[in-house]
């Protein structure tokens, strides 16, 4: 195993999140817990170590595991869970100071001593920069979780809440509510490439998704959940049963869990531990104090007359949870054929993943982009003159299918979520791929590309993409614009530069195209910018600046054809025979197959052996 740490990267070893930090967070919960368990003591009675050994094991793994990962925020939920505990402690004692009836009481020392411990290690040393045990022991850190910075995210949703205050822009929409609304500065940050789906904690997405009124409900419904607890936690000591003691416990964790959700993002797994401790708090709450509710018994025996009632709500409720369990259950085979696909790269498992559930985006877009992949060396084997001699009449056929099935599946993806960039930047891949082999690709793919550049309007990449669509197309003043909109979104995306470059020169502008090279070239070499600088030279009849330009760019990256090729041309265009045929040589050992550059050098080969002949005579 490379390294002491791969076991913990892999997701099978961790589900809470597949993450790190997220099972450091949930970590620290459980300590709440079990520390709240292990401070609640019954009066007279003493702690046996075996029967208390499952908390010693629990806690030891969690505090294991929060050593491990060291992360600031679960060692502040720690601190904040553990900090409510000694403070109701402190709370209980000062109102029994005087009851001497009461059957329990709650054990300052333990919360106490890792509330302070959590704080001073917090302190000295949680963070990155901090204590790092795998680093120390393994040598190897763990990976870290990319979250959207809090700032940004901020922004973003500030954006967004402005546009739906009310009822926010739809629950789990906040990929939507990113791509719409990220600002330009995002695109100098390192990650600028990634699109989050989830916003640097929990209550921040609700404020986008959900609005004003979705995150009131939910505070709403969680201060009533902590004032009943604590309702009944004052009253607690009354009773020393086993449900007011797991009540208790569950009752710290939920509230640690609800603060975790102001402090990061959550994941299905963080979730459903809220919610099962929320739950688990209230049923005990409820067993402790059944004195104290209603309950009321209905004898079917006197009344027949609501039986086939009774029995036709079991039949639906039992047929209800039947399906429930059936869809969920088809929902995880279909997950497992899809990682199994990634991992493979089998097909028929992503299409077993999509007919399972048919509905989930992200396998309809692997779909078409697999089967697009399939058939990019044919196409580009189409498109060089005389390249499709070599395809046989079964492989054009699947050739064929293979594109019709990559569009049916994008065209799928946009029907069920017509608000995704994703979808429309991967059906506009589509037809951009094929737009050399296929008559009248490029306005769907020019149309898909603006819908996806209108839904996420700051990314620069869908912006010269849709500049080099709208240039290949004659439409040089609509590509100027897109490529001009991309470099003020971020003005080191030097592609951009390049593409408002070439448009400059279909303009007949060539002058202006070369100050913009020579601009980026200053600012940071880059092999495809010099390039084109040596191209736009050579075109202007500046062989020997053009020389220079593709003798640096060939100096950036020693197996760059095109500019080897540019080279051996600008050499025989000024009269270098030789130079120019070593050239040609260099690029036919990167492409060997290449009829084109066969034919240039034979053609020189011929004239120097003409020329030989001529001196000879």
């Amino acid at each position: 195993m490379p390294g002491g740490t791969g076991v913990i990267r892999s997701n099978s070893f961790n589900p809470v999140g597949g993450s790190a930090e997220s099972l450091a967070l949930a970590a620290a919960a459980t300590l709440v817990l079990v520390t709240a368990l292990y401070s609640y003591n019954v009066k007279g009675a003493k702690k046996a170590f075996l029967l208390n050994i499952k908390y010693y094991i629990l806690f030891g793994l969690s505090f294991a595991t929060l050593l491990m990962v060291n992360n600031s925020l679960a060692w502040i939920a720690l601190a904040i869970g553990l900090g409510a505990i000694f403070s109701f402690a402190l709370y209980i004692i000062y109102v029994n100071r005087e009851n001497k009836d009461s059957s329990i009481e709650i054990a300052i020392a333990p919360a106490l001593t890792f509330f302070i411990f959590s704080i001073l290690f917090l302190f000295l040393f949680a963070g990155g920069q901090g204590l790092n045990l795998p680093r120390l022991f393994f040598k190897s850190g763990l990976p870290q979780e990319v979250v959207l910075s809090a700032s940004r995210g901020k922004s973003i949703v500030w954006e967004s809440f402005k546009d739906n205050p009310l009822f926010g822009s739809g629950p789990g929409t906040f990929a939507y509510d990113f791509s719409q609304y990220r600002p330009a500065s995002f695109n100098s940050s390192q990650f600028w490439q990634l699109r989050f789906d989830k916003a640097p904690m929990h209550f921040l997405e609700l404020a986008a998704t959900v609005g004003l009124l979705g995150v009131l409900s939910y505070l709403a419904f969680i201060g009533i959940f902590l004032f009943i607890s604590f309702v009944f936690l004052r009253n607690m000591f009354r009773t020393s049963s086993e449900e007011s003691y797991l009540a208790f416990a569950f009752s710290f964790a939920a509230f640690t869990l609800f603060i975790i959700q102001a402090l990061y993002l959550t994941n299905t797994a963080l979730m459903f531990f809220f919610w099962l401790a929320l739950v688990m708090a209230m049923a005990n709450w409820r067993l402790a104090f059944s004195k104290i509710f209603a309950v009321r018994e209905i004898d079917l025996k006197k009344h027949q007359d609501l039986k086939p009632l009774f029995v036709s709500f079991t039949i639906v409720a039992a047929g209800f949870c039947l399906f429930f369990f059936y869809v969920q259950a088809k929902y995880y085979i279909a997950d497992a054929a899809y990682n199994d696909f990634r991992l493979s790269g089998n097909r028929d498992r992503l299409v077993a993943a999509a007919k399972l559930n048919p509905r989930r985006l992200n396998y309809r877009i692997a779909l078409a982009k697999d089967y697009i992949n399939a058939v990019k060396d044919d196409v580009n084997l189409l498109s060089v003159p005389g390249g499709g001699e070599s395809l046989t009449p079964e492989k054009r056929e699947k050739l064929q299918l293979n594109i019709q099935q990559a569009i049916k599946e994008g065209e799928a993806a946009i029907s069920l979520a017509p608000n995704s960039v994703i979808a429309w930047e991967a059906l506009g891949a589509i037809y951009r791929d094929v737009r050399l082999i296929a008559a009248g690709s490029i306005d769907p793919a020019i149309r898909y590309f603006k819908k996806a550049s209108e839904l996420e309007p700051s990314n620069p990449i869908l912006l010269t993409e849709l500049g080099k669509l709208y240039l290949a197309n004659n439409q040089t003043n609509e590509a100027a614009a897109a490529f001009s909109k991309a470099t003020e979104q971020k003005d080191n995306y030097f592609e951009a530069y390049v593409g408002l470059a070439k448009t400059y020169d279909a303009l007949g502008q060539a002058d202006k195209a070369l100050v913009i090279l020579e601009d980026v070239i200053r600012r940071q070499p880059n092999p495809e910018v010099v390039y084109e600088s040596g191209r736009l030279y050579y075109n202007q009849n500046k062989i020997d600046k053009a020389i220079e330009r593709f003798n640096q760019a060939i100096q950036m990256y020693p197996e760059y054809a095109n500019a080897i090729y540019s080279l051996g041309l600008a050499y025989q265009k000024k009269g270098d025979k030789i130079n120019a045929l070593e050239q040609f040589n260099q690029v036919l050992k990167l492409n060997p197959e290449n009829e084109g550059v066969k034919a240039v050098i034979e053609e020189l080969v011929g004239e120097n052996k003409a020329e030989e002949a001529e001196e000879n005579e």
